[in-house]
Parts: structure tokens; C-alpha cells; sequence
């Protein structure tokens, strides 16, 4: 999940072009200035990740899957899951029991604002921390790695559609490689 972090994608981007812009100097401009622009939607969207912090100060969320870590880190919302929890989500392993009552004693006790879930990792014990999380009337905000219903082509990396149940944090459109 390097890719999320903007400075890290605007950096690969740019050794790119330059890589290509002396392999292929007929094209060198065009390298350059794809990676210039890129650069630049890459600078808005690490702007709007500010303002997340900015718009909730102090906020803290536990995640059932690294997947939102960037744009946590770079908007100062805490992620205050559970070591054990994250390392095996990290590695595609189930959570040791401990973990999961770890995380479910933060949802109960209300100890952060928001429960962070990758809808494309949906596992029982993730079904599990949700539910608890709507009976404790705890925020859950969706992430997805996916492309939106209907897009196709190579994704430029534009973010991606963040809300809770009291509105949207983030929302960042997804363009394909077409432009459309």
C-alpha cells in the first residue's frame, strides 16, 4: 500500500519519467510532463488528506486491514488498533483471539470514533467488530482498493471515497487512463 502515500507515488513517478525521458529522449517532454501532472493531482490529494485532520481534530480510528494507513498518517487521525490485530491483517492471517477481544473492548468501551473496514476483506471476524461496532453506534467508514462499478483501464492514483454515517470525510474521484 506504498502507492497511498503521495510523496512516495509523486517520487516513483518522477524516476519513471526520467527513466523513460534517457531511454527515449523523442518523448522525454511528454514523460515528464505526464509525471509533472501527476505530480500535481498527487499534491491535491495530499491536500485534502489535511484537511481531514484539520475537519476532525484528535480523531482516532481502529482498522480491521492496512489499507487506509496512508491517508491516516498523512491526515493525523490516530489509528489505534491493536498491534497484534494489524500485524495479522498485515501478514493475511486471522487475529489470535486476544486481538479480537482487544478490539472488540475498544468498540465497546467507545475508545476511538470510527472503525475503518476494507470492503474487500470481509471476513467473519471483521462481520463480527461491524456488528459490534453498529450496536455500540460506533462510525463505520468503507475503504475499497477497487475500481468504482463501470471503470476500466489503468487507474491513475486519485485516492478514494472515504464516509462515515455522519457524512463524508473524503471523496476523490477515480479517473481511468482515458481521462474519462
Amino acid at each position: 500500500h506504498v502507492f497511498y502515500n503521495m510523496a512516495v507515488a509523486k517520487a516513483v513517478a518522477t524516476k519513471i519519467a526520467d527513466d523513460l525521458a534517457k531511454s527515449d529522449t523523442a518523448n522525454a517532454d511528454a514523460y515528464r510532463a505526464n509525471a509533472a501532472e501527476f505530480g500535481k493531482k498527487a499534491d491535491t490529494i495530499a491536500a485534502t488528506e489535511r484537511a481531514i485532520g484539520q475537519k476532525h481534530p484528535g480523531a482516532a480510528v481502529v482498522s480491521t486491514e492496512p489499507v487506509a494507513h496512508y491517508l491516516l498518517s498523512a491526515s493525523g487521525v490516530v489509528d489505534s488498533t491493536p498491534h497484534g490485530f494489524a500485524a495479522a491483517a498485515e501478514e493475511g492471517h486471522d487475529p489470535a483471539p486476544a486481538d479480537v477481544a482487544a478490539m472488540l473492548d475498544l468498540i465497546n468501551g467507545h475508545q476511538f470514533d470510527a472503525l475503518v473496514v476494507n470492503k474487500q476483506t470481509e471476513t467473519a471476524v471483521t462481520k463480527q467488530l461491524q456488528d459490534a461496532a453498529r450496536k455500540a453506534s460506533v462510525p463505520i467508514v468503507e475503504v475499497t482498493e477497487a475500481l468504482p462499478a463501470g471503470q476500466s483501464g489503468v487507474i491513475l492514483v486519485d485516492g478514494t471515497r472515504i464516509e462515515d454515517s455522519r457524512g463524508t470525510w473524503l471523496e476523490i474521484t477515480f479517473t481511468d487512463n482515458d481521462g474519462d
